[in-house]
């Protein structure tokens, strides 16, 4: 169990922060949804109060012997090079956002490599991207402090609150219709974390419950009760199922259960890459600035959840 801690500024009593889980990339199979997520790392680089944390699988990293094997980019590629080709790719995919990230972790296929090549994939992708201090390998913590300056002198106090992240890769937590339900509320019950990160069944989930906590108000003296939000996300995966969008007969054909573009073994059909992303709202509270005399509003988070999908289908 690893801890991976980040600290961030935030320029107003009210600032909203981006937290992106990038999470089954699978960055070397065929499928794989290349532009929807060069356009989410466009977005990460753009937005100076976007995080995110490295969920795992980033290559499928299929090895020789296996059905699956030369599906995807490294169809040219020698057998004994498979590590060395997926660590090239990803560093180079993911190197425009590395300073915004808060903790990097691994997942089965990486897993399998390391005990087949004796290679730590995951850790030298973190290496070759400068946040080796927050590798995790395969579960972990990641505090996030986000500060707030009280005026500009450099004496001045600063008031802090952490964002309690805990990440593990995941499990498929089997088939029922509640399987997500069930998952999520065992581990929100399991840890006293304000958001749980999983992935690995590439089927994306977001949900925010909500715990009732008790604080003791300075100001007036008194004890009072508020409602604290937990989130559980699973980050998806950025593959068209197995096969990329298409069009025309080839989109009629691929609307027939089973076929082909079916994700082995995972019994669901292929669908777009969603992603969803936690607007986490950090609120220093009433009177932080000392500019309110507003009393009753404690410091605290709030979560905003988006799931947007693009097309599957090409026009």
């Amino acid at each position: 169990m690893e801890i991976a801690a980040s600290r961030l500024d935030c320029v107003s009593t009210h600032t909203e922060w981006e937290l992106h889980h990038l999470t089954d990339l699978h960055l070397d199979e065929r499928g794989f949804a290349e532009k929807e997520l060069d356009a989410r790392i466009k977005r990460i680089k753009d937005n100076p109060c976007a995080i995110w944390a490295g969920g795992g699988d980033y290559g499928g990293l299929i090895l020789p012997g296996d059905p699956r094997s030369g599906d995807g980019w490294g169809d040219d590629v020698p057998p004994a090079r498979i590590p060395d080709y997926v660590v090239e790719v990803v560093t180079e995919k993911l190197l425009p956002i590395r300073d915004k990230c808060i903790g990097f972790g691994i997942g089965n296929h990486e897993r399998t490599v390391q005990l087949k090549f004796h290679r730590g994939v995951g850790a030298e992708i973190a290496a070759n991207l400068g946040v080796s201090h927050l590798y995790l390998g395969m579960r972990g913590w990641m505090p996030v402090t986000f500060g707030l300056r009280l005026g500009t002198g450099e004496k001045k106090p600063t008031k802090t609150m952490t964002l309690k992240v805990y990440w593990h890769h995941g499990w498929s937590a089997g088939r029922s219709k509640s399987r997500k339900v069930l998952h999520e509320e065992r581990d929100l019950g399991a840890r006293g974390a304000h958001v749980h990160l999983v992935g690995h069944d590439h089927q994306p989930w977001i949900n925010t419950w909500y715990e009732e906590d008790i604080y003791f108000a300075s100001r007036n003296r008194k004890w009072k009760i508020r409602h604290m939000p937990v989130c559980f996300m699973n980050g998806g995966s950025w593959q068209y199922g197995q096969e990329p969008p298409v069009k025309g007969k080839a989109a009629r054909k691929a609307s027939e259960v089973p076929n082909d573009s079916w994700v082995e073994s995972k019994n669901y059909r292929p669908e777009p890459p969603r992603s969803p992303v936690l607007h986490v709202l950090a609120d220093f509270g009433a009177g932080a600035d000392k500019a309110s005399s507003f009393d009753g509003r404690p410091q605290g988070f709030d979560f905003r959840e988006e799931m947007s999908s693009p097309r599957f289908y090409v026009e």
